[in-house]
């Protein structure tokens, strides 16, 4: 990942490019972030973009985002997007650090959660040991629940490098596409 904070967006494969496009463009025009404040490219995985969002409140833009980007046929390419808050190395010792810099503690506390973990390319890291060891780092501040939960801590692993972000279940979009086939 090219960047410190943004979102992940999935595209059907082979289309990541016409993807960075759409979205350049949907988040210049509606969303209105200034062009020097983004750059999208695709990820080197097969159906992945990312959106580098500099010194903008991602889960904000996410919310606007997902609010305009909703309506059927609105966006060709994209079919799912899920914003990162911070980036970091993809090794255990790393991602637990991280936790801190979200404020993963802080921000759970009182709240019924979940951990998603998504993996690409990454066999070195065991997803058991990576749940126990964030399990233990957050420690016992709310409730832990996976399928009725009020926020979500999402770690995105790409290869090399891991983004994690703490979001409310309807931040994690699926986007409509319209059915052309329907009879």
């Amino acid at each position: 990942m090219f960047f410190k904070q943004g979102l992940l967006i999935s595209t059907v494969r082979f289309k990541e490019r016409n993807c960075a496009s759409e979205m350049y463009y949907i988040l210049k025009k509606y969303i209105e972030v200034p062009a020097d404040r983004m750059k999208l490219r695709p990820t080197g995985v097969s159906g992945l973009v990312m959106a580098a969002l500099y010194d903008n409140n991602i889960l904000e833009i996410a919310e606007k985002l997902k609010n305009l980007i909703q309506k059927p046929g609105f966006a060709m390419f994209p079919t799912r997007f899920v914003p990162i808050e911070k980036v970091f190395p993809t090794t255990i010792d790393d991602i637990v650090a991280g936790l801190t810099k979200i404020n993963a503690r802080e921000r759970l506390t009182d709240k019924k959660w979940r951990i998603t973990i998504r993996k690409r390319y990454a066999q070195e890291i065991d997803r058991q040991e990576l749940i126990l060891k964030v399990g233990d780092a957050i420690g016992d501040v709310g409730t832990v629940n996976l399928t009725d939960y009020d926020l979500e801590l999402r770690i995105e692993i790409l290869s090399q490098e891991t983004g994690l972000s703490i979001i409310p279940p309807e931040l994690d979009v699926q986007i409509k596409q319209p059915d052309f086939f329907q009879d």
